[in-house]
C-alpha cells in the first residue's frame, strides 16, 4: 500500500530549467530581475522591523514622560545621599553613585531610601553619636 503524498510538492512533476533555451543577455535579465525582487523583500521587512522598533520606542517615551516605566510602573527620581563610608548602593546588579539622580520604580524607590537611610544610620552608630541626643529625646531614667 502506498503512502500518500505528504504535501502538494511530492505530487507535482518539475521540469528542470533548461537555460540552453535562453540567450546569455535573458538570464542576466532573469538574475538581475531576481536580484531586485529579493534585495525589495530583504529592504520591505527591514522597514517594517524598524517601523516596529520606533513604535516600541515612542509608546516606551510617552509612558516615561507621563511618570511610568515600560510596565506602567510609577516612576520616581531620587538623588542618592549617602554617608560618608559608602561610596555606592548595588541594586539588581547596578550600582548607583552618591550625588547621582536616577530614576526608581515606587518598590526600588523604596529600597534604595532604606539602604541610604541604613548608611546614615550606620554612620551614626559607628561615628559616637547618641541617636537619641539627635532626636531629642532624654533619657528617662538619670536621677538629679
Amino acid at each position: 500500500m502506498a503512502r500518500p503524498p505528504k504535501n502538494k510538492s511530492e505530487t507535482e512533476y518539475k521540469v528542470p530549467a533548461d537555460t540552453s533555451l535562453l540567450s546569455d543577455q535573458e538570464l542576466l535579465e532573469i538574475e538581475l530581475q531576481a536580484q531586485k525582487e529579493y534585495e525589495a523583500e530583504i529592504k520591505e521587512q527591514t522597514i517594517a522591523a524598524i517601523k516596529e522598533e520606533k513604535k516600541k520606542e515612542l509608546a516606551r517615551k510617552s509612558l516615561f514622560s507621563a511618570g511610568k516605566d515600560a510596565e506602567g510602573e510609577e516612576i520616581e527620581s531620587i538623588t542618592i545621599d549617602l554617608a560618608p563610608h559608602s561610596p555606592d548602593i548595588t541594586l539588581d546588579g547596578r550600582k548607583f553613585f552618591h550625588g547621582m539622580t536616577y530614576k526608581f520604580t515606587k518598590a526600588q524607590a523604596a529600597t534604595i531610601k532604606e539602604a541610604m537611610f541604613r548608611t546614615w544610620q550606620h554612620e551614626r552608630e559607628i561615628g559616637g553619636a547618641n541617636m537619641n541626643a539627635e532626636r531629642g529625646y532624654r533619657a528617662l531614667n538619670s536621677r538629679i
